[in-house]
């Protein structure tokens, strides 16, 4: 199961917020921005090695609903998950 932003502010003993915020001033992104990056990474590994399916790769790094998952991937590649897992990348790519 993937780590939350409360556990991780808890384990530093911080609020959400004061996490949220340490996060965005250390990094210049947000740290839901960094985590989605993040699953969007393993996911395309995943779909390299296609030993499982874009179900099973939404639910592995951290997606329950599918159709969201497909979405965001789609917002972050240009691509769907099995475009891209096919090669089929966008323009200058």
């Amino acid at each position: 199961m993937p780590i939350t932003i409360q556990a991780l502010a808890q384990s530093f003993n911080f609020s959400d917020r004061n996490l949220k915020r340490r996060f965005q001033a250390a990094t210049g992104i947000s740290i839901n921005q960094y985590i989605q990056k993040a699953r969007v990474d393993k996911a395309k590994k995943l779909l390299i090695s296609r030993e499982m399916d874009v179900k099973a790769i939404a639910y592995e790094v951290g997606y329950e609903n599918v159709s969201f998952f497909i979405r965001l991937f789609k917002r972050s590649t240009g691509v769907t998950p099995t475009k891209w897992r096919n090669g089929e990348l966008p323009p200058g790519d």
